[in-house]
């Protein structure tokens, strides 16, 4: 689940090169400030739930059968009426709870290509038997009847190794999702989450079992979801992992079931199949995560009781992040730093990788650098590397690279425990000082609260390209203005997108002096600056930055028309002294 969850985001990280929409799934809570999690039967919540808190609708919610997750599934469709009840629910919504989900094909479905069977080791025929036994007792899959065997779309199973040791059964989809429709949706982020907490805010985690398998397939297209194993030939009833809209129909669903407890005033995030509820007190916090527990119930979403951990807390593990709201503070898990530790000190100088290796490399530094304040800049160095190895995400994924010792130097930050240690301040900033620049071939100028500041440029800068330059005006500025910017979050307004970019994105790939000049800044930033934001603003907005780069009047230059001098001294009286005048704008004669 977590591997062809996460593998398509990884993937897109390492092409553009930007931090993921989302992130690796929670591990445990550790070091929790408060009482113990609770992670299962119901005399257990009735034992650590505070007083006054009703349970009679989480009695309904926690399972207390120890098979439960084995039991049969039960099919949405069945709390079709409460499903309906939702406020502005969706049509397409309510028909894939009724009907099953139609996969929504961008071109026509792949032909019968035979059934292939599934062929693995006897050590893997084990873990395989064991998944296909599991499925067939949930009726997440079912048994294709025989004179139905010729037809659909057969895909295979893979094995892949979990964390534990063990193995794991992946569904290939990848040829199917080749026909498949490309639909955006937008998934919680991390920033998101940084975003939504309070100070001394409360926190209940849920987890839903099962997830992908709330969702039935329409009965018609389960025959593009089948595999063989063993002579036998088998298809998907639910949604599976891998389909590549999977992620995307599971999160419409649940938003929509959602939607009623955030107009009741709860404050919940959702992310798949991991949730997280947020109150200002710990009282509150049992009471939404009731409310949260029998909505659940009523909409026929499973709980997982031994994941989730309901004792509200004020520092918990969400997508793998601990999250401390006394503190304030954000750090990766125990977990996902080990994880990044070991899978960079596993590279050696002088090894081939295959392209496979670095993606996932690259992967993990994208996942971490939505926590890690200036992770992607210290992935940018990886990256540049790479392109003189002529990397491409897309190419032969076996294709081998020699580990070089520039290679190594740019893995050396994130050999780091304590740069890993490091996270963001929680919440939304209050106060951004905002400071306006602009460059022109001749000089730079800025504005911050109308106090201007400009320069010329000379000797080397005369050569550079333009967008070098309004870097450059950026960082002139923000020296200029340091003693007034130091310890704020700082947004730079400016008309030139690959600045913003640049900035926003800790660096780039497509121009290597831009990335030394926003390396440079950003690096100079760090223990200045809470933050450095910067945004585009068109050039008809930023005038005033945009004439002092261009020399023009410095502001006690400029000066009345002659003209309205005269208008006014006829009628109050000629002046005899001029004040802050030079000898450019002087109104009085001499």
């Amino acid at each position: 689940e977590t591997i062809m969850r996460t593998l398509p985001v990884f993937q897109d990280a390492v092409v553009s090169g930007e931090p993921m929409p989302q992130s690796l799934p929670p591990g445990n809570v550790a070091e929790l400030r408060s009482s113990p999690p609770l992670r299962g039967s119901l005399e257990q919540l009735v034992r650590l739930a505070p007083a006054g808190v009703p349970l009679q609708d989480t009695e309904l919610a926690v399972h207390t059968n120890p098979e439960a997750g084995l039991e049969r599934l039960v099919p949405l469709v069945d709390y079709l009426a409460a499903w309906k009840l939702l406020p502005n629910v969706s049509a397409w919504v309510l028909r894939t709870v009724e009907r099953g989900y139609r996969i929504q094909f961008g071109a026509p479905p792949p032909p019968f290509n035979g059934v292939f069977p599934t062929v693995v080791s006897p050590e893997q025929g084990l873990v395989m038997e064991q998944e296909v036994a599991t499925l067939l007792r949930k009726e997440a899959i079912e048994v294709v009847p025989p004179h139905d065997r010729e037809s659909g779309f057969y895909s295979r199973y893979f094995i892949v190794p979990k964390k534990d040791g063990g193995l794991r059964p992946i569904l290939d989809l990848r040829v199917l999702n080749r026909s498949v429709m490309k639909l955006k949706f937008k998934m919680l982020t991390l920033k998101q989450v940084v975003s939504q907490i309070r100070s001394e805010d409360w926190f209940v985690t849920i987890d839903l079992k099962d997830a992908y398998f709330h969702v039935s397939i329409l009965p018609q297209h389960r025959k593009f979801l089948r595999f063989a194993f063993r002579g036998e030939a088998y298809q998907y009833r639910v949604l599976p992992f891998g389909l590549a809209l999977s992620p995307r129909t599971f999160t419409k669903c649940v938003d929509a079931a959602l939607a009623p407890l955030r107009l009741r005033g709860i404050r919940i995030l959702n992310y798949i199949d991991d949730w997280l509820i947020l109150a200002q007190s710990e009282q509150v916090a049992a009471q939404h995560r009731d409310v949260v527990l029998a909505h659940m119930k009523e909409l026929g979403l499973r709980l997982n009781a031994k994941k989730s951990v309901l004792s509200p807390l004020q520092r918990t593990t969400y997508l793998g992040v601990v999250w401390d709201s006394t503190t304030m503070q954000a750090r990766l898990s125990p977990a996902r730093i080990e994880s990044i530790l070991t899978a960079v000190t596993r590279v050696k100088e002088g090894q081939s990788l295959t392209v496979k290796q670095f993606q996932r490399l690259l992967g993990l530094m994208a996942a971490a650098s939505n926590v890690v304040p200036f992770g992607l800049l210290y992935m940018r160095p990886l990256q540049w590397w790479l392109r003189t190895k002529g990397f491409s995400p897309r190419g032969n994924p076996f294709r081998m690279i020699k580990v070089t010792r520039r290679c190594l130097r740019a893995l050396d930050m994130w050999k780091k425990p304590w740069f890993l240690s490091q996270g963001p301040v929680l919440g939304a900033p209050c106060r951004r000082v905002t400071l306006a620049t602009d460059a022109s071939l001749t000089g730079w100028g800025a504005v911050m609260s109308g106090h201007p500041a400009r320069g010329l440029w000379s000797g080397r800068h005369l050569t550079w390209h333009i967008n070098c330059l309004e870097m450059l005006a950026v960082f002139r500025a923000l020296k200029h203005f340091l003693p007034d910017l130091i310890g704020h979050h700082v947004l730079v307004r400016t008309d030139n997108t690959a600045v913003v970019y640049y900035i926003n994105h800790q660096g780039g790939l497509h121009s290597r002096p831009l990335y030394k000049l926003a390396h440079q800044i950003l690096v100079w930033s760090q223990g200045k600056l809470l933050s450095l934001r910067a945004v585009h603003v068109p050039g008809h907005l930023n005038m005033g930055a945009d004439v002092l780069s261009r020399q023009g009047p410095r502001p006690g230059e400029w000066m009345l028309h002659p003209e309205v001098v005269k208008q006014i001294w006829r009628v109050f009286g000629q002046a005899q002294v001029d004040l802050f005048a030079t000898q450019e704008n002087a109104q009085c004669p001499h």
